[in-house]
């Protein structure tokens, strides 16, 4: 009996605690912040893809970007959206959240080939004082 109780002790415990960490606010960062350093890195990564240059597409990677994201993928990326979506024409900041220690920004982009805006994500983490892009992703199947 006493063990039964001391394990319905534990499991209420860890379940409370799993309860109030699910409850914890997570702080909505302010889209006007966001898009004055997400706006001009987004721009500029879409018009190093355009352009084919992997220098400056990956300039303000984190290291874990970099490793995700070599010169190799890059190529790989950039021949399927040239492929797929055309160029590069323009993009709209459409929100943003904080995930973790990570803020995400949402844009509607156009491009060339495709009549609809592709969703694009751009992951920021900020290290050492500096924002750094740590993730980029769409929702478009024709690049998957």
């Amino acid at each position: 009996m006493r063990k039964t109780n001391r394990i319905i002790v534990v499991v209420f415990i860890l379940l409370v605690g799993t309860l109030m960490t699910g409850c914890q606010k997570t702080e909505k960062p302010d889209p006007n912040v966001v898009s004055k350093y997400s706006d001009a890195e987004f721009q500029k990564m879409m018009t190093a893809v355009n352009a084919g240059d992997y220098a400056k597409f990956s300039e303000n990677f984190d290291g874990p970007m970099k490793q995700a994201m070599n010169e190799e993928k890059f190529k790989d990326f950039a021949s399927k959206v040239k492929t797929n979506l055309g160029e590069y024409q323009s993009s709209i900041f459409t929100g943003t959240d904080k995930a973790q220690q990570y803020t995400r920004a949402f844009y509607n982009v156009t491009f060339s080939l495709e009549k609809n805006p592709v969703q694009f994500t751009v992951v920021f983490s900020e290290q050492g004082g500096k924002i750094l892009v740590s993730g980029l992703f769409s929702t478009s199947p024709k690049l998957k």
